[in-house]
C-alpha cells in the first residue's frame, strides 16, 4: 500500500491486488495477485499482471518467487526489486525509478507532535498522531 497502492500511486488507477494465505497449520502458504483494473465488472479483477508467490521450506524459510504476466517491464521490475529487498528484511520503496510518479514523496512527520503557541488563558493545542500504515505492496 506504500509503495504500489497508495492514493495516486503508480498502479492505483489500471490495476488491483487480492492476496489469499494459509494458516501455519495448512502450510502457510501465500499468494499476491496484480490484476488489470477492469471496471465494467462488479469485481473489478481482470487478468492476472504480476503473481508473488510465497511457499514455506521450514519454521523460518520460505521460496519467495515474483512472475510478471502482463505488468509493463518498467513496472515489474521496480516490483522485483523491491520484492527481493524486502525478503532481506529492508524497508522501502524503489529508489530508482524509470517510470515518473513511482518513487513515493519522503514520509511525512505525522507522528510528531507540533508546538502550537498559546495565548495567556487557553491551554496549548495538540494535533493526534496518525497511525503509518506498515510497509506493503
Amino acid at each position: 500500500m506504500t509503495c504500489w497502492f497508495p492514493v495516486g500511486g503508480p498502479l492505483k488507477k489500471d490495476y488491483v491486488f487480492h492476496a489469499t494465505a494459509d494458516a501455519p497449520s495448512r502450510g502457510g502458504k501465500a499468494e499476491i495477485v496484480i490484476h488489470e483494473r477492469d471496471s465494467s465488472q462488479p469485481n473489478p479483477r481482470g487478468p492476472k499482471a504480476f503473481v508473488i508467490a510465497i511457499q514455506p521450506t521450514g519454521d523460518s524459510s520460505a521460496n519467495l518467487t515474483a512472475e510478471n504476466r502482463k505488468m509493463p517491464n518498467p513496472f515489474a521490475a521496480a516490483m522485483t526489486d523491491d520484492i527481493s529487498r524486502w525478503a532481506k528484511g529492508t524497508d522501502g520503496c524503489a529508489t530508482t525509478s524509470p517510470t515518473p510518479g513511482w518513487i513515493p514523496a519522503p514520509p511525512e512527520t505525522a507522528n510528531a507532535v507540533q508546538p502550537v503557541k498559546k495565548s495567556k488563558d487557553q491551554k496549548p493545542k495538540v494535533k493526534a498522531a496518525q497511525a503509518k500504515p506498515a510497509q506493503q505492496p
